[in-house]
Formats: structure tokens, C-alpha cells, sequence
């Protein structure tokens, strides 16, 4: 029997009392409070999903700009995507200044340790190349 099947088998049957294992855990538990924290769970996880780095945009001077980005706790991917989404920020920061290509000054990667663990954090500077 497969494993699913087994544990909504066990959670069907009833127990001494009468009562089956899905009622008494419903008693223990309400069901807004149960919602709440699925949804929390559903949006923490999808938001990590879909945006997986967290940027801050800085200008230090009229063409030159430092780019920190930190990676959310439950981003899928490997640890060589960070230089990758260092450079499509910093490609969309040159378009957006009319840019004809910009120049790397900086590049850093460091780990952050977090309650949780550790976290991927891209720092570094751009220079904005115009023409």
C-alpha cells in the first residue's frame, strides 16, 4: 500500500473512543488559525519563489551605482546564480540610465549567517558607460 494511502487510511479510522484521528485534531485546532498559517506558509514560500533575491539599488555617484543583493531563505537554485542576477540587475540599471554598457568596479559574494541558517549576499559597484 502506498504511503499516502496508509496515512489517510489511519486518519479515517476511528479510535477506542469513537471518535475518528481528523475529528480529534480538528477539536485541537481551529480552523481559521489552521488557514492563517497555511497562507502565511503558501505566500512566504511563493514570494521566495518567484522573487529569489531581495535588491537595494544605491547611486554612489552621477554614473556609478552599488547593488546589494541578498537571497530570501527559500530560493531554489545553485550558488552560481548569483552572479547572474548580479549582472541582469546591473544590465537593467544601464538600460534604464540610457547606458550603452557598463563597467564591473566591484564584485563580493559572502554567506550571512541568519536564525535559520545562512543566507547568499552579492554586493558591488557598477559604473554606467555612456554612448
Amino acid at each position: 500500500m502506498p504511503k499516502k494511502a496508509f496515512i489517510i487510511l489511519f486518519a479515517l479510522t476511528g479510535c477506542a473512543s469513537g471518535t475518528s484521528h481528523v475529528e480529534a485534531l480538528t477539536r485541537e485546532f481551529h480552523p481559521l488559525d489552521v488557514t492563517a498559517v497555511a497562507a502565511t506558509g503558501f505566500l512566504l514560500y511563493t514570494n521566495d519563489v518567484i522573487r529569489p533575491w531581495n535588491v537595494d539599488v544605491s547611486r554612489v555617484t552621477g554614473t556609478t551605482y552599488r547593488l546589494t543583493l541578498k537571497r530570501t531563505l527559500f530560493a531554489d537554485g545553485d550558488d552560481g546564480s548569483s552572479e547572474l542576477a548580479f549582472r541582469q540587475q546591473a544590465e537593467k540599471i544601464a538600460s534604464t540610465q540610457s547606458c550603452g554598457s557598463y563597467r564591473v568596479l566591484s564584485y563580493e559574494e559572502r554567506l550571512e549567517n541568519i536564525a535559520v541558517g545562512a543566507r547568499r549576499i552579492v554586493e558591488g559597484v557598477i559604473e554606467c558607460i555612456k554612448g
